[in-house]
């Protein structure tokens, strides 16, 4: 966070979030959002305040790990909001788009092109991908393609653009593919937004571009409504296969392994997976 330059962090050090997972092992009498044995992801430490109903919480499959389990909140949440907030607290960014469970959700967009980077990282794993046919035809296309075009300069033509990655460039290269149609909705996961992105909307104008920005948690006053609608669905996407953990690798040592962990990051040696420590293994 420090070396891109997060300008919203002013001191550090920070805890910069709460996922974990794991189980209930004790509860007070007053509690009764979870019960002793119960499973769970954790998204934010105030839902132990009772922030979040119990559906939200209690995950109980035997097919998912831990490990798996305590990185689906922060790539869910912020893959979730950036499409399907409709919170007016978030102001001019919304998309509007309708969730699955609601009217018209299953098969919102399906005549149009959605063009997402960065789809095989941890956030764009959670983002909107073709039906099983179309990934079918896509992956074969995709392994006869020549390595230019598995990274293109030029985005192609499209009515929804995802930048999952948030870097300058590929902020860019999202908003390019609605401009030739002039409109479209734009999702990226920058906070802040690249100035020169923006600088690029108002040289074109294009109005019926509606830009959002994704919000990576699912608690906050401006996606609660929102979070508790797809958390409550968590446990039955885990089972079905709906929903997939993403990739993840143990760092050897526990929390002393967190300091090359985080090296690895910041020379881009990390791929699609995600670095998860098990304190109890530490020393």
């Amino acid at each position: 966070m420090r070396k891109n330059g997060l300008t919203f962090i002013k001191e550090y050090p920070i805890v910069g979030g709460y996922d974990y997972s794991g189980v209930v092992e004790v509860v007070g009498v007053e509690v009764i959002t979870v019960k002793k044995g119960d499973r769970i992801p954790s998204f934010d430490r105030r839902e132990f305040l009772g922030v979040l109903p119990p559906a939200c919480l209690v995950y109980g499959q035997e097919n998912v790990t831990f490990e798996q389990a305590a990185v689906v909140p922060l790539g869910l949440a912020t893959a979730t909001t950036g499409l399907w907030n409709c919170n007016p607290a978030m102001g001019a960014h919304l998309l509007n788009l309708p969730a699955p469970w609601e009217e018209g959700g299953p098969t919102a967009g399906a005549d149009n092109v959605a063009f997402v980077v960065g789809g095989s990282s941890s956030v764009g794993q959670y983002g909107p991908h073709p039906s099983p046919e179309d990934e079918r035809l896509l992956n074969h296309r995709h392994n006869h393609l020549p390595q230019t075009r598995r990274h293109p300069r030029r985005a192609p033509a499209s009515s929804l653009a995802f930048d999952t990655i948030g870097l300058p460039v590929t902020q860019m290269l999202a908003y390019s593919a609605l401009e030739s149609a002039g409109r479209g909705g734009y999702v990226t996961v920058s906070i802040t937004g690249d100035p020169a992105v923006a600088a690029r909307m108002r040289e074109t104008g294009h109005e019926g571009i509606v830009v959002s920005r994704a919000a990576g948690s699912s608690v906050i006053p401006q996606t609660a409504a929102l979070g508790a609608q797809v958390l409550a669905r968590v446990g039955g996407w885990l089972a079905d296969g709906t929903l997939v953990p993403n990739q993840v690798e143990v760092l050897e040592g526990g929390l002393e392994g967190i300091p090359d962990g985080l090296a690895r990051i910041s020379a881009g040696k990390v791929r699609g997976t995600k670095l998860v420590v098990i304190p109890s293994a530490t020393g």
